[in-house]
């Protein structure tokens, strides 16, 4: 799983890579390079018909207890994604309840959405993909997270199964749209149970971020939870 990628290298090129969890409140800086850097990816390199502010790609998801991940090489975010909590408004609940057709989607304080999950093109962005699935994972983790919920495409969700993530969908795949060339955009809404985690493939996942400088500006890490 990890043949191209060493476990144990946290740099990017020459950089040094850093991880940072914050809130808007805790990191108002590094949320807007987010925000831009999300509007890049989303908006002008896919052609998908997201929020924009400016040069910021947000949403109403993207409020005061909202979580963000950023993952930096230097001072450039080359990875992201957000966490909202399921007991408050988040994306999939809000928007597409239409691909919940099999079962609901949580609504309690262990599960997490996870979405607006971007990555830096390039020849490094498979292992850009593996570190922030590392980190999405470690969150749940210190989270004690039962599970974390998201939807994306049908390219992902084999992606995911590949590297050894178990999944479980809400519904059958859907389109929801078109990008800029007309392709139909195709998702499926589907969770990532934490108990069913398991074996060496998981284990490879979760350590591949573990020299990495984490820096905790909401005190996220290593406690429960976060109160309401």
């Amino acid at each position: 799983m990890t043949q191209d990628i060493d476990i144990h290298d946290t740099t990017y090129g020459e950089e040094p890579l850093r991880a940072i969890i914050c809130s808007e409140r805790s990191q108002p800086l590094i949320v807007t390079q987010i925000l831009s850097f999300r509007k890049r990816i989303f908006s002008d390199n896919l052609g998908w018909k997201v929020a924009v502010e400016g040069n910021l790609e947000k949403d109403e998801f993207d409020k005061n207890s909202t979580v963000y991940c950023a993952l930096i090489s230097g001072n450039d975010v080359i990875g992201s994604f957000r966490a909202i909590r399921a007991d408050e408004p988040y994306l999939a609940n809000s928007k597409f309840q239409s691909l919940a057709t099999e079962r609901s989607y949580p609504t309690h304080a262990f599960s997490w959405e996870i979405s607006r999950f971007a990555i830096a093109p390039g020849k490094k962005q498979f292992n850009t993909s593996l570190l922030c699935y590392s980190l999405m994972l470690r969150f749940a983790l210190m989270q004690n997270a039962v599970s974390l919920v998201a939807f994306c495409d049908l390219a992902h969700e084999r992606l995911l199964n590949r590297i050894g993530i178990v999944t479980e969908r809400f519904g059958q795949p859907m389109t929801i749209g078109e990008d800029r060339a007309g392709r139909p955009i195709r998702v499926v809404a589907g969770e990532i149970p934490i108990s069913r985690q398991q074996g060496t493939r998981f284990e490879q996942i979760v350590s591949i971020t573990q020299n990495m400088e984490i820096e905790d500006a909401i005190t996220i890490l290593g406690r429960p939870g976060l109160s309401a």
